[in-house]
């Protein structure tokens, strides 16, 4: 009983902190276009109609708001973020979506982890080709399937989830130039919230995993949290010869008892992290060849999962150098669970990969890294790709 007083105590400390402004009035066809864009992540073999996205569009060409709270979906919150990125199109999709790459190495502040259970395209491309399509781009090209996600600590309650996500991406001529539209909506209720730990300032991309039920936030380590619901409509919209436009619908319900708790503010931070991680990547003159990644990505795949680990003992043996005394990664289970081994063997060989990645671009973009990676820059600056 009194685990539900505090709850309730909580949701309404929650409301009270709500300040992101007055929802942003949209007419009726962009709310069409809304519903519409949203449908096809649920029914992607429906042909795509031109004249149902052209009001979004426009939107995003011409708004000059960065944020304002949207209305609600399906009881669900929801907040709207845009950002500018000083690169084109093609080099967007090389680095962020392409599948020879793992997701977080442009997303390492919001994915800990993505990956494709099934995709299919409208031509029979390839995902990983499709940065290349976009000087020769004539007609819509589209892909859609099942990606599973997992996200990075949430910022309020430390809290990362696990969950599926019918998705659907559009890379299609517009107003003279080129659009890429990325919609997902997950598909059933996420997996329990884990706790999790960002270790040191967010911008480091350390973060802590414990595999443990509960949140990180104090009084509620105890609490079966889950993300319900969520959906999102993302566009990107080249404006110029190295600038283009990003612009983020997003939608969210997530808590425990089934009670929405999430605020606007909360997606809108959010949003906030993924574009500082994005653009720190993007805007870095020290982000290798996108073929240097996929090399030292190929490096890590011919390895054996024992392997993997071994290599990774000294990663968290660093982090709990650089983490609080006080944090989950030096608390005694914890550490007796490094001790034994029994941590290391419960990360599976995505969390592996997708680490030791994110490693490796921290080391080539002059960032502080828990890992000896110089030999493997060196080998990888001197070979070829086959």
């Amino acid at each position: 009983m009194l685990k539900r007083i505090f709850t309730f105590c909580l949701f309404f400390f929650f409301l009270a902190e709500s300040h992101l402004g007055h929802t942003q009035p949209f007419p009726e066809a962009i709310n069409l276009n809304f519903s519409y864009l949203l449908s096809l992540s649920e029914n992607p073999t429906q042909p795509l109609v031109h004249k149902s996205i052209e009001s979004i569009l426009n939107f995003v060409l011409h708004n000059q708001n960065s944020s304002f709270t949207l209305p609600q979906r399906a009881n669900m919150t929801g907040a709207f973020y845009q950002f500018t990125l000083k690169s084109d199109l093609k080099k967007i999709l090389a680095y962020g979506f392409n599948p020879q790459l793992p997701s977080n190495i442009l997303r390492p502040s919001s994915i800990r982890l993505a990956y494709w259970k099934k995709i299919s395209s409208s031509d029979g491309l390839e995902l990983a080709s499709l940065w290349s399509q976009v000087d020769r781009l004539s007609k819509p090209i589209i892909f859609s399937g099942v990606e599973y996600e997992e996200n990075t600590p949430d910022l309020f309650s430390g809290g990362y989830y696990g969950y599926d996500l019918d998705r659907v991406i559009i890379l299609m001529p517009f107003a003279q130039t080129r659009v890429l539209i990325s919609i997902s909506r997950q598909k059933n209720k996420s997996k329990v919230g884990q706790k999790g730990e960002i270790i040191g300032p967010d911008e480091n991309w350390n973060y802590f995993y414990s595999e443990k039920p509960g949140l990180t936030k104090a009084g509620l380590g105890w609490v079966d949290s889950y993300i319900y619901k969520s959906a999102s409509i993302g566009i990107y919209i080249q404006t110029g010869p190295n600038k283009t436009k990003c612009a983020f619908f997003n939608w969210l319900k997530a808590g425990w008892m089934n009670i929405n708790f999430v605020q606007p503010e909360h997606i809108l931070a959010g949003l906030k992290r993924f574009a500082q991680g994005v653009k720190t990547i993007i805007h870095s003159p020290n982000l290798p060849p996108v073929q240097n990644l996929i090399k030292f990505n190929k490096q890590i795949r011919q390895k054996t999962t024992a392997e993997l680990r071994q290599e990774l003992a000294a990663y968290f043996q660093q982090l709990a150098i650089i983490s609080p005394c006080t944090s989950l990664l030096n608390s005694k289970d914890i550490q007796k669970e490094f001790t034994s081994g029994l941590y290391l063997q419960k990360i599976n060989r995505h969390h592996l990969e997708a680490l030791l990645n994110l490693e490796y671009l921290k080391l080539c973009l002059g960032k502080k890294t828990c890992l000896d990676l110089k030999a493997q820059l060196n080998t990888v600056s001197k070979t070829n790709l086959n």
